[in-house]
């Protein structure tokens, strides 16, 4: 099982159950997105929030 079955899944309103392969995928495409996240902001920190220090 890859992504494109996670996304039909989703699509298709079913429920992901723990411990079943979509949930392995959904995990694993979650934690990829984090460390891509973690990667974009460790190249260009502060880019986004140059206008914004001291706005929150």
């Amino acid at each position: 099982m890859e992504l494109d079955d996670l996304l039909d899944a989703l699509n298709a309103g079913d429920t992901i159950t723990g411990d079943s392969p979509l949930h392995e995928i959904m995990h694993r495409i979650s934690q990829d997105a984090l460390r891509i996240t973690g990667e974009l902001n460790g190249v260009y920190p502060n880019a986004n929030m140059t206008g914004f220090v001291g706005t929150y």
